[in-house]
């Protein structure tokens, strides 16, 4: 599966935050402790690998960590109107 095909698959799923975090994760082949480190640094926060683990269970991020987030697994977020 190309680049291409994995953004395409979640850009027509409909999903929570939690289900993007844990699809994104999972096609970079990332765990949690992965990718705190990086999340610490785009945003200025600690994360305890626990309680972010139950912050995306509970779908807690606020746009600012999503976007990081992205940004840290080489995506993107786009809006377009419909």
């Amino acid at each position: 599966m190309s680049i291409t095909d994995k953004i395409f698959i979640i850009k027509n799923m409909k999903m929570n935050s939690y289900a993007l975090v844990k699809a994104l994760l999972k096609q970079e082949k990332k765990i949690y402790k992965d990718i705190i480190p990086a999340l610490q640094e785009k945003t200025g926060r600690t994360y305890n690998p626990d309680t972010f683990s139950k912050r995306i269970n509970r779908g807690a991020f606020t746009y600012d960590e999503m976007l990081a987030l992205c940004e840290i697994l080489g995506y993107e977020i786009e809006i377009k109107k419909i």
